[in-house]
């Protein structure tokens, strides 16, 4: 090998024969992180579902296929309407779609026909009736605010309800109700 400005092109060389080589990846997690973040955490099962097909593989796929036609129909429909819907159901019976609030289920019935007609010129099969249902709200968790303080009247009757009570846990319990002002 010839050196080149003082040896370098040999001590890089050397160097990167001697430099301890990175972990090779198994052949699952070499996607792109792109791909990786638009189809989920099902890249990883990819390998094995390919090497192994059955009910979960073929589920998968259908998921895809729908989630494929949702993306060509979504261009047929106003703007605003993009994310607003999912494809549940395309068959020549049956468009079945699931909106996410009943505001945006009204405008997708209304543009049943529309919808239709788009499935048709994509390819797919024109169902004979469309079908909105509505996606039910995650539940959110609420967040446990502290209470806040109260009257003076209610720290009175708590203070006489302390006073009247036998109970030493219950009239501590009431004591510190009453200081809550």
């Amino acid at each position: 090998m010839s050196k080149s400005a003082g040896g370098t092109a040999r001590t890089q060389t050397q160097a990167a024969k001697n430099s301890p080589k990175p972990a090779s990846r198994p052949p699952a997690l070499t996607i792109k992180p792109a791909l990786e973040s638009r189809q989920g955490k099902l890249y990883r099962l990819a390998p094995r579902l390919n090497s192994n097909p059955g009910t979960l593989k073929s589920l998968i796929d259908h998921a895809r296929e729908l989630d494929g036609l949702r993306r060509r129909m979504q261009f047929a429909l106003p703007d605003e309407m993009r994310g607003r819907w999912h494809l549940a159901r395309l068959d020549e019976e049956e468009m079945v779609l699931v909106a996410q609030s009943g505001g945006w289920a009204t405008r997708l019935r209304y543009l049943s026909r529309l919808l239709q007609d788009t499935a048709q010129r994509i390819g797919a099969p024109r169902p004979h009736r469309v079908s909105i249902r509505v996606a039910r709200e995650s539940k959110r968790r609420s967040t446990l605010q502290p209470p806040g303080p109260i009257s003076d009247q209610a720290s009175r009757t708590l203070q006489r309800a302390a006073s009247a009570t036998a109970d030493p846990r219950l009239r501590a319990a009431f004591e510190r109700l009453a200081s809550r002002r």
